[in-house]
């Protein structure tokens, strides 16, 4: 059986001069839904919880909203990858010493949809510039870009 499609709809929209992106100017599918996406924030509601101290072993209980952040990527070789990430016991807040911006490091699980493989990372996400990096994937989390946030692979590997 042979696909029945409209020709015209298979042509990339590019060299007919309109391209297929939104009012921020980031790629759309066909159907106009994202490719990728990345979101953070924090609970409604403060917790008590354990939280780990910099530059200590030692824990503290605090009674604060915890942070959040999830996410989407859509490829043609990886498929449909989703994170997600919930500040525990384990994240760390801390504030750098050579920028002074705000941090974060946390667990996020990462899950492939079209093989059902989970890969646990532990990322350092930069509050204040929205950013991570997700080394072992080679992947760049944005939660800074308008319209949604951004979770891409990076081309050059990283070292």
């Amino acid at each position: 059986m042979s696909k029945n499609y409209n020709k015209d709809y298979d042509k990339d929209t590019y060299s007919n001069g309109n391209p297929r992106k939104d009012s921020y100017g980031r790629a759309l599918t066909y159907n106009g839904k994202y490719y990728s996406g990345a979101q953070f924030g924090y609970t409604k509601e403060s917790y008590d919880y354990l939280a780990r101290q910099p530059k200590s072993d030692s824990t503290k209980q605090v009674n604060r909203n915890k942070f959040w952040i999830n996410g989407f990527n859509i490829s043609k070789k990886a498929g449909k990858i989703t994170f997600s990430g919930i500040e525990n016991s384990s994240s760390l807040r801390y504030t750098g010493e050579k920028n002074g911006k705000k941090h974060i490091m946390l667990f996020i699980e990462i899950f492939y949809h079209n093989t059902g493989n989970t890969v646990v990372e532990y990322i350092d996400f930069c509050i204040d510039s929205k950013t991570a990096l997700v080394p072992k994937l080679n992947m760049f989390i944005d939660c800074s870009t308008k319209g949604g946030g951004s979770f891409n692979r990076i081309i050059k590997a990283l070292k």
